[in-house]
């Protein structure tokens, strides 16, 4: 049985994977490198695959939420990126929703060029990704 502490971080992940489906939907082709992605990132998370079934089914009803902390908004970033680049293709629509997310998460819009710069060539280690996180405290306006 999940006590209450894990049962928020499943149901904080849930909406993490909602928030990935609907940027993966945006450009109105879910590719099936994304969809790999998303199961990826559940089984990551401790997703079962029917439940990550269930949310990329229901992918024309969801809504973005926003996390309620700087670390969970920051964190959101990465998977955001990787979903935008899993398909091979930077499109408009997902960069003008990825940099919709960044303000409505409470970010300036020098961030989302600064996260993009940083995946340019490859995607960051951790230790990269640490070290951007803290440098991403200057973009945040709240």
């Amino acid at each position: 049985m999940l006590n209450l502490f894990e049962l928020r971080y499943l149901r904080y992940k849930k909406r993490h994977l909602s928030n990935l489906v609907a940027l993966a939907n945006i450009d109105g082709h879910f590719h099936e490198t994304e969809e790999k992605l998303l199961y990826q990132i559940g089984d990551k998370y401790g997703i079962k695959p029917e439940q990550v079934k269930a949310i990329i089914k229901n992918k024309d009803k969801i809504k973005p939420e926003v996390p309620p902390h700087f670390e969970q908004k920051i964190d959101q970033f990465y998977d955001l990126v990787l979903m935008i680049l899993a398909d091979g293709v930077i499109d408009d629509k997902e960069m003008h929703f990825f940099e919709g997310i960044a303000e409505e998460y409470g970010f300036n819009e020098k961030v989302v060029p600064k996260i993009m710069e940083l995946f340019k060539f490859s995607i960051p280690s951790k230790m990269e990704w640490e070290d951007f996180k803290l440098k991403a405290r200057e973009y945040y306006k709240d």
